[in-house]
Protein backbone atom coordinates (compact mmCIF):
# COMPACT_ATOMS: atom_id res chain seq x y z
CA UNK A 1 0.00 0.00 0.00
CA UNK A 2 1.62 3.41 -0.86
CA UNK A 3 2.61 6.22 1.80
CA UNK A 4 -0.96 7.58 2.88
CA UNK A 5 -0.93 11.36 2.47
CA UNK A 6 -2.43 13.45 5.46
CA UNK A 7 -6.01 14.61 4.90
CA UNK A 8 -6.02 18.70 3.94
CA UNK A 9 -8.52 19.97 6.72
CA UNK A 10 -10.08 19.94 10.19
CA UNK A 11 -10.23 15.82 10.73
CA UNK A 12 -13.74 15.11 11.72
CA UNK A 13 -14.87 12.16 13.89
CA UNK A 14 -17.57 9.81 11.73
CA UNK A 15 -21.21 10.27 12.51
CA UNK A 16 -19.99 13.46 14.03
CA UNK A 17 -22.73 15.29 11.80
CA UNK A 18 -25.42 12.96 12.51
CA UNK A 19 -28.61 14.03 12.79
CA UNK A 20 -31.28 13.54 15.37
CA UNK A 21 -30.87 10.55 16.69
CA UNK A 22 -29.51 8.96 14.00
CA UNK A 23 -26.30 8.34 16.62
CA UNK A 24 -26.77 7.98 20.09
CA UNK A 25 -23.90 6.34 22.99
CA UNK A 26 -23.15 2.70 22.14
CA UNK A 27 -25.85 0.59 23.54
CA UNK A 28 -27.93 3.48 24.70
CA UNK A 29 -30.32 5.89 23.93
CA UNK A 30 -28.74 9.09 25.28
CA UNK A 31 -26.40 11.50 23.05
CA UNK A 32 -23.16 12.75 23.88
CA UNK A 33 -19.93 14.11 21.82
CA UNK A 34 -17.67 13.28 24.99
CA UNK A 35 -15.29 10.44 24.73
CA UNK A 36 -15.95 9.96 28.27
CA UNK A 37 -19.67 8.97 27.94
CA UNK A 38 -19.19 6.97 24.59
CA UNK A 39 -16.14 5.18 25.94
CA UNK A 40 -18.68 3.45 28.14
CA UNK A 41 -18.88 -0.77 29.71
CA UNK A 42 -21.09 -1.59 26.66
CA UNK A 43 -18.32 -0.11 24.11
CA UNK A 44 -15.39 -2.53 25.71
CA UNK A 45 -17.74 -5.24 25.82
CA UNK A 46 -18.23 -5.00 22.20
CA UNK A 47 -20.71 -6.80 19.81
CA UNK A 48 -21.46 -9.18 22.49
CA UNK A 49 -24.19 -6.36 23.69
CA UNK A 50 -26.25 -7.96 20.53
CA UNK A 51 -28.24 -11.50 20.94
CA UNK A 52 -28.08 -13.88 19.10
CA UNK A 53 -30.93 -13.50 16.65
CA UNK A 54 -30.70 -9.50 16.70
CA UNK A 55 -28.89 -6.88 14.84
CA UNK A 56 -27.02 -4.42 15.58
CA UNK A 57 -28.54 -0.50 15.14
CA UNK A 58 -27.34 1.97 12.94
CA UNK A 59 -27.11 4.37 16.16
CA UNK A 60 -24.77 1.85 17.35
CA UNK A 61 -22.74 1.54 14.31
CA UNK A 62 -22.61 5.55 14.04
CA UNK A 63 -21.87 5.27 17.81
CA UNK A 64 -18.31 2.97 17.24
CA UNK A 65 -17.69 5.36 14.00
CA UNK A 66 -17.78 8.35 16.26
CA UNK A 67 -15.74 7.23 19.03
CA UNK A 68 -12.87 5.59 17.13
CA UNK A 69 -13.11 8.95 14.67
CA UNK A 70 -13.26 11.14 17.93
CA UNK A 71 -9.85 9.39 19.27
CA UNK A 72 -8.31 9.83 16.25
CA UNK A 73 -9.86 13.29 15.96
CA UNK A 74 -7.88 13.87 19.54
CA UNK A 75 -4.31 12.59 18.46
CA UNK A 76 -4.49 14.94 15.32
CA UNK A 77 -5.64 18.21 17.67
CA UNK A 78 -2.94 17.15 20.44
CA UNK A 79 -0.56 15.54 18.41
CA UNK A 80 0.42 13.65 22.04
CA UNK A 81 -1.95 12.56 23.88
CA UNK A 82 -2.17 13.87 27.85
CA UNK A 83 -1.23 12.00 30.73
CA UNK A 84 -3.92 10.07 32.77
CA UNK A 85 -3.36 8.71 36.35
CA UNK A 86 -5.29 5.44 35.10
CA UNK A 87 -3.61 4.73 31.75
CA UNK A 88 -1.03 1.95 31.28
CA UNK A 89 2.42 3.42 29.66
CA UNK A 90 5.76 1.80 28.65
CA UNK A 91 9.12 2.80 27.52
CA UNK A 92 9.47 5.04 26.01
CA UNK A 93 6.32 6.22 26.08
CA UNK A 94 5.83 10.35 25.45
CA UNK A 95 2.84 12.06 26.98
CA UNK A 96 1.69 15.57 27.60
CA UNK A 97 1.70 16.87 31.30
CA UNK A 98 1.41 20.27 32.70
CA UNK A 99 1.90 21.96 29.19
CA UNK A 100 5.45 20.05 29.32
CA UNK A 101 6.71 16.75 27.17
CA UNK A 102 7.55 14.01 28.82
CA UNK A 103 9.31 10.70 28.12
CA UNK A 104 9.28 7.44 29.73
CA UNK A 105 12.54 5.97 30.25
CA UNK A 106 11.26 2.67 32.12
CA UNK A 107 8.22 1.50 32.31
CA UNK A 108 6.03 3.01 34.62
CA UNK A 109 3.67 2.03 37.46
CA UNK A 110 0.27 2.91 36.58
CA UNK A 111 -0.29 6.15 38.07
CA UNK A 112 3.28 7.40 38.13
CA UNK A 113 3.10 11.27 37.16
CA UNK A 114 5.67 12.99 35.16
CA UNK A 115 7.46 15.30 37.26
CA UNK A 116 7.34 13.97 40.26
CA UNK A 117 7.87 10.41 39.52
CA UNK A 118 11.50 8.73 38.62
CA UNK A 119 10.23 7.12 35.40
CA UNK A 120 9.65 10.30 33.53
CA UNK A 121 11.61 12.87 32.17
CA UNK A 122 11.22 16.26 30.63
CA UNK A 123 11.74 16.41 26.83
CA UNK A 124 12.17 20.52 27.82
CA UNK A 125 15.01 19.37 30.55
CA UNK A 126 18.54 19.65 29.90
CA UNK A 127 19.95 16.36 28.91
CA UNK A 128 22.39 15.03 31.59
CA UNK A 129 25.00 11.40 31.30
CA UNK A 130 22.03 9.92 33.10
CA UNK A 131 18.88 11.15 31.61
CA UNK A 132 17.70 12.09 28.20
CA UNK A 133 16.91 15.56 27.13
CA UNK A 134 17.44 18.80 25.20
CA UNK A 135 21.08 19.54 24.33
CA UNK A 136 22.65 22.41 22.44
CA UNK A 137 25.09 21.92 19.82
CA UNK A 138 28.21 23.55 20.21
CA UNK A 139 29.95 26.16 18.35
CA UNK A 140 33.61 25.99 17.28
CA UNK A 141 34.60 28.24 19.41
CA UNK A 142 32.82 25.93 21.96
CA UNK A 143 34.21 23.01 21.35
CA UNK A 144 37.45 24.47 21.10
CA UNK A 145 37.28 25.96 24.40
CA UNK A 146 35.78 22.72 25.88
CA UNK A 147 35.13 24.42 29.12
CA UNK A 148 31.26 23.17 29.33
CA UNK A 149 29.55 19.69 29.76
CA UNK A 150 26.08 20.46 28.82
CA UNK A 151 26.60 21.03 24.80
CA UNK A 152 26.75 18.47 22.15
CA UNK A 153 29.62 18.15 19.64
CA UNK A 154 28.87 17.18 16.10
CA UNK A 155 30.72 14.65 13.95
CA UNK A 156 31.90 17.57 11.57
CA UNK A 157 33.50 19.13 14.47
CA UNK A 158 34.54 16.68 16.30
CA UNK A 159 37.00 15.68 13.14
CA UNK A 160 37.27 19.67 13.19
CA UNK A 161 40.21 19.43 10.35
CA UNK A 162 41.52 16.25 11.66
CA UNK A 163 43.49 14.71 8.99
CA UNK A 164 46.61 12.16 8.52
CA UNK A 165 48.38 10.35 5.74
CA UNK A 166 50.23 7.04 7.40
CA UNK A 167 53.30 6.61 5.13
CA UNK A 168 56.57 6.38 5.16
CA UNK A 169 56.89 10.48 4.23
CA UNK A 170 53.58 11.52 6.21
CA UNK A 171 51.99 13.62 8.55
CA UNK A 172 48.90 13.88 11.04
CA UNK A 173 47.49 16.92 12.11
CA UNK A 174 45.29 17.15 15.34
CA UNK A 175 41.27 18.81 15.44
CA UNK A 176 41.43 22.49 16.41
CA UNK A 177 39.70 21.27 19.84
CA UNK A 178 43.51 20.13 20.07
CA UNK A 179 44.86 23.22 19.31
CA UNK A 180 45.63 21.92 15.72
CA UNK A 181 49.02 20.33 16.04
CA UNK A 182 50.71 19.23 13.20
CA UNK A 183 53.30 16.55 13.10
CA UNK A 184 55.50 15.72 9.73
CA UNK A 185 58.06 13.02 9.17
CA UNK A 186 59.95 11.12 6.54
CA UNK A 187 63.44 11.13 5.27
CA UNK A 188 65.69 12.25 2.43
CA UNK A 189 69.00 11.03 1.00
CA UNK A 190 71.66 13.44 1.50
CA UNK A 191 73.69 14.60 -1.53
CA UNK A 192 76.09 16.88 0.45
CA UNK A 193 76.22 18.53 3.88
CA UNK A 194 72.91 20.39 3.08
CA UNK A 195 69.93 19.03 1.85
CA UNK A 196 66.70 20.49 1.43
CA UNK A 197 63.42 18.58 2.34
CA UNK A 198 59.92 19.66 1.34
CA UNK A 199 57.52 18.35 3.82
CA UNK A 200 54.76 15.89 2.85
CA UNK A 201 52.37 18.73 2.81
CA UNK A 202 52.67 22.52 4.27
CA UNK A 203 51.94 23.61 7.94
CA UNK A 204 48.54 25.73 7.62
CA UNK A 205 49.99 28.61 9.70
CA UNK A 206 53.37 28.08 11.75
CA UNK A 207 56.27 26.10 11.92
CA UNK A 208 57.69 24.68 15.02
CA UNK A 209 60.56 22.92 15.64
CA UNK A 210 62.52 20.36 13.66
CA UNK A 211 64.64 16.83 14.58
CA UNK A 212 66.93 14.82 12.23
CA UNK A 213 69.26 11.88 12.91
CA UNK A 214 71.25 9.87 10.62
CA UNK A 215 69.93 6.08 8.96
CA UNK A 216 72.99 4.85 8.78
CA UNK A 217 73.73 1.80 11.03
CA UNK A 218 77.55 2.23 11.35
CA UNK A 219 79.26 4.79 13.58
CA UNK A 220 82.66 5.00 11.93
CA UNK A 221 82.61 5.03 7.64
CA UNK A 222 79.49 6.50 7.29
CA UNK A 223 76.93 9.34 8.16
CA UNK A 224 77.64 9.86 11.86
CA UNK A 225 75.03 12.52 12.71
CA UNK A 226 72.52 14.75 10.82
CA UNK A 227 70.44 17.90 11.90
CA UNK A 228 68.32 20.38 10.72
CA UNK A 229 69.87 22.93 9.34
CA UNK A 230 68.18 25.93 9.15
CA UNK A 231 65.76 27.78 5.87
CA UNK A 232 62.33 27.13 8.13
CA UNK A 233 59.32 27.50 6.61
CA UNK A 234 56.00 25.96 6.31
CA UNK A 235 56.79 24.32 3.70
CA UNK A 236 60.25 22.88 4.37
CA UNK A 237 63.66 23.02 6.05
CA UNK A 238 67.50 22.42 5.48
CA UNK A 239 69.34 19.02 6.99
CA UNK A 240 72.99 18.64 7.10
CA UNK A 241 74.64 15.26 7.64
CA UNK A 242 78.26 14.71 8.62
CA UNK A 243 80.98 12.16 8.76
CA UNK A 244 84.14 12.47 11.07
CA UNK A 245 86.51 11.73 8.68
CA UNK A 246 85.76 13.65 5.61
CA UNK A 247 82.94 16.30 7.12
CA UNK A 248 79.71 16.03 4.57
CA UNK A 249 78.37 12.92 4.25
CA UNK A 250 76.10 11.12 1.76
CA UNK A 251 73.36 8.71 2.91
CA UNK A 252 69.54 8.20 4.44
CA UNK A 253 68.36 11.06 6.79
CA UNK A 254 65.17 10.45 8.98
CA UNK A 255 63.16 13.49 10.08
CA UNK A 256 60.61 15.04 12.37
CA UNK A 257 59.14 18.68 12.21
CA UNK A 258 56.33 20.13 13.90
CA UNK A 259 53.97 22.75 13.43
CA UNK A 260 50.12 23.94 13.48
Amino acid sequence: MAEVTRYSGNLKAFAEDAQGTERTVFDDVTQSDTLDDNLNTEYFRGWGITGVNENPTKQDFNAVGFTHGSLLKYLFQRGVPEWDALQEYYAPAVTLHNGELWIATTDPTVGDEPGVDAPWVGLQSLATETAPGIIKLATDAETNAGTTGALAVSPPKLKASFAASITANGYIRFPSWLGGLMIQWGSVTSVSSTTVVTFPVAFPNNFFRAFAQSADSTFFGGMESASPAGSYTTTGMNVSSYQDVSGAAVGEIFWMALGN
